[in-house]
């Protein structure tokens, strides 16, 4: 019996050497586009570390990263043998990478006014054309084309790795639109007042620069500095004086913003596990001594965690605050325009300082399945991967407004709404949400959101 307890004790040490393996070689497949050193970029461990089997955190880790730099439709990383070596191989399913959009749409806030005033002169028309992983490098091309009854121009180009330590990336773009149709004010009930000019009543040019930094797998910094330049026609600054303020019909802006962010989520689109912190600093001024003068400071924290199998907890908080001189109409901030209370969709609360928080309940129905289509022979196409999970929530934020008072009723309260609905994901990053929500007005609603490269 003395014997037997030592044997017996170290029997899951030997086990646990038995897989412990040195990683002889690393072998790519898959990647007839995206270059080896992108792939490389990504992994966790190199050739000659050391791997205790193929659930290694390091391996998870480099799975999550090559599928979060949203290059590929799968990504499979297994222990290999050839010849007495030992090694890895990495098998990746690229995804398409060139999308030509066309651009036929109708300039009314929705589908039923259009078809009422039946307005053919409202129609908007042309080409976008976004290319991802261009020269395989993870660049991204991006060319826009509006006409019609509103316009806009644009080229965009980012490259996220310049240096051999591909640690430092630069983008940048060069945008133009003209608007006959434009918001102007928001009225008593917090809903956007839009104002249609006979010609184009709003033109703005704008110009970016953007560094970016990333000297490890999750920390990210980045710096920005963007110039544009405004102009209203008589008719928009007589009438709407606080929408560049003061009355001022044209306006040019200089805006610098840094930051950083950390993320350890597993899938970025739609995580399921982790984390991730992020901060951001603004600075926005007017170059022709203009009303805009302020300073923009943001926080927020995101978390999910897989207690079960099939179950998720993710929650959210955020919060953005300002200071210097009160902003013209155009650039003010506060829910509704980028942090949103699920059941005040249709509202927004201008103000100084907005805080909210979040909490979802996720439940996976059923396992991934594969949608074969038999039509489609691309595997960049086939199959579809789809996820449907169940969704219950609760939302509540604040927004702080110093200027309007009583003219903006959803201001200065804590508002709060909650929910249920079903999630969609499938490949390309697309995610579908549907849901129901209910706010503390007791106003309920149906909503949709959509997300991914095409929307």
């Amino acid at each position: 019996m003395r014997l037997w307890l030592p044997l017996f004790l170290f029997f899951p040490f030997a086990c646990s050497l038995a897989q412990t393996h040195v990683v002889e070689f690393i072998e790519l497949q898959g990647n007839k586009i995206t270059k080896d050193h992108m792939v490389h970029r990504e992994l966790t461990f190199a050739q000659g570390d050391t791997l205790t089997g193929p659930k290694d955190e390091r391996i998870l880790r480099s799975q999550e990263n090559l599928m979060n730099t949203a290059l590929f439709n799968s990504v499979e990383i297994k222990d290999s043998l050839i010849n007495n070596r030992h090694g890895i191989v990495v098998k990746l399913q690229e995804r398409w990478y060139i999308w030509p959009q066309p651009i036929l749409e109708h300039a009314d806030r929705n589908l039923n006014a259009f078809l009422d005033a039946k307005q053919w002169d409202r129609i908007n028309y042309g080409i976008h054309l976004v290319w991802v992983n261009f020269r395989g490098r993870r660049e991204q091309l991006d060319l826009k084309l509006r006409w019609g009854f509103n316009r806009e121009l644009g080229i965009e180009y980012g490259a996220p790795f310049l240096n051999k330590k591909k640690t430092f990336g630069l983008g940048g773009f060069f945008k133009y639109n003209a608007l006959r149709e434009m918001p102007v004010a928001t009225n008593l009930n917090n809903q956007r007042v839009f104002y249609e000019s006979s010609g184009n009543g709003y033109q703005s040019y704008r110009a970016a620069l953007s560094m970016v930094y990333r000297p490890k797998f999750w920390q990210h910094l980045s710096t920005t500095f963007m110039w544009q330049g405004i102009a209203l026609n008589d008719s928009l600054a007589l009438l709407f004086p606080e929408l560049l303020g003061n009355g001022a019909q044209t306006a040019n802006i200089l805006t610098a913003a840094i930051s950083l962010r950390h993320d350890r989520r597993d899938y970025q689109p739609y995580p399921w596990n982790g984390y991730m912190l992020s901060t951001g600093l603004i600075r926005q001024g007017s170059l022709d001594r203009g009303s805009l003068n302020r300073w923009v400071w943001s926080i927020s924290a995101d978390a999910a965690w897989a207690f079960r199998p099939r179950w998720s907890l993710r929650g959210r908080l955020g919060a953005n605050t300002s200071a210097g001189d009160r902003a013209p109409y155009l650039f003010r901030q506060g829910l509704g325009y980028g942090l949103l209370v699920r059941g005040y969709e249709l509202y927004v609360i201008d103000g100084e300082h907005s805080a909210l928080g979040k909490v979802d309940l996720n439940f996976q129905i059923f396992p991934q399945w594969n949608l074969k289509l038999p039509w489609v022979k691309t595997p960049k196409f086939n199959p579809v991967p789809l996820r449907f999970h169940a969704r219950i929530f609760a939302d509540a934020g604040i927004t702080r407004d110093l200027h309007t008072g009583q003219s903006n009723p959803l201001g200065n309260r804590w508002l709060t709404g909650w929910g249920g609905g079903i999630d969609l994901v499938s490949y390309y990053d697309w995610v579908f949400q549907f849901y129901i929500a209910t706010n503390d007005r007791q106003q309920t609603g149906f909503f949709m959101h959509f997300s991914g490269p095409l929307f």
